[in-house]
């Protein structure tokens, strides 16, 4: 049985108090949002053509631009820049880190290859790099470039991509990860931002409520197209998150992230994502992508729910995931989590649901996602 939006808000008094109670559980939690000495917010060309002199690349193109958000309403400020190019006469991209990090992503790709025993899974190989300091107020570093696709194409993988993607799944479980090189005191599951003894409920509701919180200073939803699902998913949430395992993962295990080269190697790229998660995670995160990609008005939510559980049947196969008796309970979970996330994160404040093209989109895709949510917090 599919299940429809809700037709009806709560009113905003119960909500408001709800919200209270949800807060009240948080309040060992403190988040400040602070401006980074950040050499790109300041001089971005300066800095570039800085580092091009240095290092003899040779840029073609931007590929990518990472913004620092504020919540407080400041202006977004760039964190990091990744141009493809050439270095040495050979293929190769540029990644300038403004943003101070915790860790810093060459040292993770080389504690990475470290403990890899996977003959067919690894990182970029990393050229040149130079550490941040908060002199320059910027690091950087230059691997190779990965000409290769991707491993299963968008908006819909195939039955032979999504097997081969679970074979790659079961490679990266047993071989690519073993031992962890992050300690897990170290890390929020959702973040590089420190724990401080927060407890696993609480850690994944202040992510909702920071999602929420982004989604209302949008003013892009209706008070009716968040709180009812938000409602419901508060005490789910209560329920199923304090009995689950924290695991070490990359924590944006999606399409975007794996190259397949001909020779049936991979590709892991974005490595600072390195972390931990709730256990199976990244299996959920790969669908959450699907999702995000699924963009028009003629998908149905049959079609788009079909699409997911067909995802999930993948997943039953293979032999790690087989080992957990309770994976689909734990997997409709995640899901359900993932489709608040897309409803309120995504949808709510997302960047491209605000354009001119997503806004076309906007409507006839929430509601779908509205009943993936649905779909999946039935089944708990």
């Amino acid at each position: 049985m599919r299940y429809e939006p809700f037709n009806r808000a709560p009113n905003k008094l119960f909500i408001y108090l709800f919200s209270t109670l949800i807060m009240e559980m948080l309040s060992s939690i403190k988040i400040e949002e602070k401006k980074h000495p950040n050499a790109l917010a300041y001089d971005e060309k300066e800095t570039l053509n800085e580092i091009l002199n240095k290092t003899g690349f040779k840029r073609e193109k931007e590929i990518f631009r990472g913004e620092i958000i504020y919540t407080n309403g400041a202006k977004p400020v760039t964190g990091s820049i990744l141009l493809k190019g050439t270095y040495k006469a050979k293929p190769a991209v540029l990644k300038i880190q403004g943003l101070r990090l915790e860790s810093s992503e060459v040292e993770i790709i080389k504690r990475f290859e470290q403990q890899n025993k996977s003959r067919i899974i690894h990182a970029p190989t990393i050229y040149q790099s130079e550490e941040w300091n908060a002199k320059r107020g910027y690091g950087f570093f230059i691997m190779e470039f990965v000409n290769a696709p991707h491993i299963y194409s968008l908006p819909f993988a195939t039955s032979a991509q999504m097997k081969d993607f679970a074979r790659f799944y079961q490679e990266y479980k047993t071989k690519a990860i073993t031992k962890p090189w992050i300690k897990l005191e170290k890390f929020n599951i959702y973040s590089n931002a420190q724990l401080n003894d927060a407890s696993l409920l609480s850690a994944v509701i202040n992510a909702v409520e920071k999602w929420r919180k982004n989604a209302e200073a949008k003013g892009r939803l209706r008070f009716e197209d968040y709180a009812p699902y938000l409602i419901r998913f508060y005490p789910i949430a209560a329920r199923y998150v304090p009995g689950m395992k924290i695991e070490f993962m990359h924590r944006e295990l999606t399409q975007q992230h794996i190259f397949k080269l001909d020779d049936g190697t991979y590709k892991l790229s974005s490595n600072i994502l390195w972390g931990y998660r709730l256990q199976w995670s990244d299996l959920a995160y790969n669908i959450w992508f699907n999702l995000l990609n699924i963009k028009g008005n003629s998908y149905t939510a049959d079609e788009v729910i079909d699409y997911t559980e067909k995802w999930v049947n993948i997943y039953k196969m293979i032999p790690i995931v087989k080992r957990d008796e309770d994976f689909e309970r734990k997997m409709n979970f995640l899901l359900t989590e993932r489709a608040i996330g897309i409803i309120v994160g995504d949808l709510g404040s997302g960047q491209y649901w605000g354009s001119s093209e997503g806004k076309k989109y906007f409507k006839h895709m929430l509601r779908i996602y509205q009943q993936v949510f649905n779909h999946f917090a039935e089944k708990l």
